[in-house]
């Protein structure tokens, strides 16, 4: 599943889709777009039969001192 998702990732780039992914520890897959076109990608990766669920996030805020 995590071959096929990569897979697909590479192709939407290649194709011109400014989509990436990276890979955590685990069975993750993050896939990383420009906010414009996160619903796009986010249909797209849910339309995959490999795929369990799509979370979508946006970019936290500035960094800061604790």
């Amino acid at each position: 599943a995590t071959i096929n998702i990569m897979k697909n990732v590479a192709e939407w780039r290649s194709s011109g889709m400014p989509v990436f992914y990276t890979i955590d520890a685990g069975p993750n897959v993050h896939v990383i777009s420009p906010a414009e076109i996160s619903q796009k990608v986010a249909v797209k990766l849910g339309e995959l039969e490999s795929v369990q669920e799509v979370i979508t996030s946006s970019a936290g805020g500035p960094a800061g001192l604790i």
